[in-house]
């Protein structure tokens, strides 16, 4: 056999595997960060923007945030969906991520209800180009709902970069720890009831 045409020994496999599924997660953090901190960005805006109208009634500012946000849960969407795809890809090799496409599942349902939740109810409030706002001011209520939404939108964010983060540890510690003979000490989160995803086994009672 030409040695240009011999299979890659097991190792690099493993290791070129690791390279392609870091490469997604690195992928998938950035946007997940993004749409979890948009809402969020809004909510300050608002404060700003009621403060100009309250100085000057006759102007009522849009939002600069609002119109990305759907953009960004798209964005974020397809790369958690990308994420998945690679996971199925190779489950052969990794039998055990099963899991992680679970949760990734999961996550990613939570993220689309909190951002729609949350999009909805600002649209009222966020004007356009060719728009003001369909109504205006937004009083106490309407305030306190829009941050009680904008702060689901950001959790579901965080439960889904805490998924993608143990992803991380678990691959890289499934693909590279026998190689360099140690492994990625899981995630340990401050609250005890957060949920850590890890390809083990949970532990059984005695």
């Amino acid at each position: 056999m030409d040695r240009h045409s011999s299979p890659a020994s097991p190792t690099r496999f493993k290791l070129d595997l690791y390279d392609k599924i870091a490469e997604r997660i690195e992928a998938t953090s950035t946007p997940l960060s993004e749409v979890g901190e948009l809402p969020t960005a809004f909510m300050g805006e608002l404060i700003v923007r009621l403060s100009i109208w309250s100085s000057n009634s006759t102007v009522i500012l849009k939002s600069s945030y609002f119109p990305q946000l759907r953009a960004l849960q798209a964005t974020a969407s397809r790369s958690i969906i990308a994420l998945m795809s690679a996971l199925e890809t190779y489950a052969i090799v990794m039998p055990k991520f099963f899991v992680f496409r679970q949760r990734l599942a999961d996550a990613l349902r939570m993220l689309s209800v909190a951002v729609g939740n949350f999009h909805q109810a600002a649209l009222e409030f966020a004007g356009s180009e060719s728009a003001g706002p369909i109504r205006w001011p937004p009083t106490s209520a309407d305030s306190q709902i829009l941050d009680g939404l904008a702060k689901s939108a950001m959790q579901a964010s965080f439960g889904a970069l805490a998924v993608v983060s143990d992803l991380r540890v678990e691959a890289q510690s499934y693909l590279s720890g026998e190689l360099f003979g140690r492994k990625v000490p899981p995630r340990v989160p401050s609250d005890p009831t957060i949920t850590v995803t890890t390809i083990a086994p949970p532990p059984t009672g005695e």
